[in-house]
C-alpha cells in the first residue's frame, strides 16, 4: 500500500491554493456536483462523499497564526479533513463505496452500512495505516470492536 499523509507545507498550499475541484472531485475524479451539510459553507461529493469547504472558511485565526499565515491567505474551496484525502481517496479506488464524511448537527444521510463498510475496511488495514495515521483515529478503540456493533459517530473514532 503506497500512501503518504500530506506535509504541513502542503497542507498550507493547498489552504492558499483554492484550486482542489479545478479537475472535479479530489478523490473520485468526477465532476463536481455537491449537496449541502449541515456546516455553512461545505458540501459532500455526490458520487463519493467526500467534504469540501466551498465557501465561508472555517479555519480558526488562532490556528493561521501559529502557521505563520492569515485568514485572509485562506481561499476557497478546500478540504478541512486534506490530510485524510490519500486514505479516502485509496478506499474510494478500492470500494467505489460512498464516505460517511460531513458535518452534521444530527441524523446523518448516510445509512449504517456505509459507516460500517467504511470502518471496517481502515480496520482491515490497520497494520498498514496506523503508522501513516496514528492520531487522526482513535486505533485502539476502532479495534476493539472489529465488528463495529452499535452505532458509529466519527468523532467517536477520528480524533476530532
Amino acid at each position: 500500500m503506497e500512501l503518504t499523509k500530506p506535509t504541513m507545507v502542503e497542507l498550507l498550499d493547498h489552504l492558499k491554493a483554492g484550486d482542489i475541484l479545478d479537475n472535479g472531485c479530489p478523490v473520485c475524479g468526477h465532476k463536481w456536483a455537491g449537496e449541502w451539510t449541515d456546516l455553512n459553507g461545505e458540501q459532500r461529493c455526490w458520487q463519493c462523499g467526500v467534504a469540501i469547504q466551498v465557501k465561508n472558511h472555517k479555519i480558526p485565526e488562532q490556528w493561521c497564526q501559529a502557521q505563520g499565515i492569515s485568514t485572509d491567505e485562506i481561499k476557497t474551496p478546500y478540504c478541512s479533513d486534506f490530510h485524510l484525502l490519500p486514505l479516502r481517496r485509496l478506499y474510494w479506488q478500492a470500494t467505489h463505496h460512498r464516505i460517511p464524511d460531513g458535518d452534521y448537527f444530527g441524523d446523518r444521510p448516510d445509512p449504517r452500512e456505509v459507516w460500517l463498510n467504511y470502518w471496517r475496511w481502515i480496520a482491515a488495514r490497520h497494520v498498514e495505516l496506523r503508522p501513516i495515521y496514528p492520531d487522526e483515529i482513535l486505533w485502539d478503540k476502532l479495534l476493539a470492536n472489529p465488528e463495529l456493533n452499535g452505532e458509529i459517530e466519527l468523532g467517536e473514532i477520528l480524533d476530532i
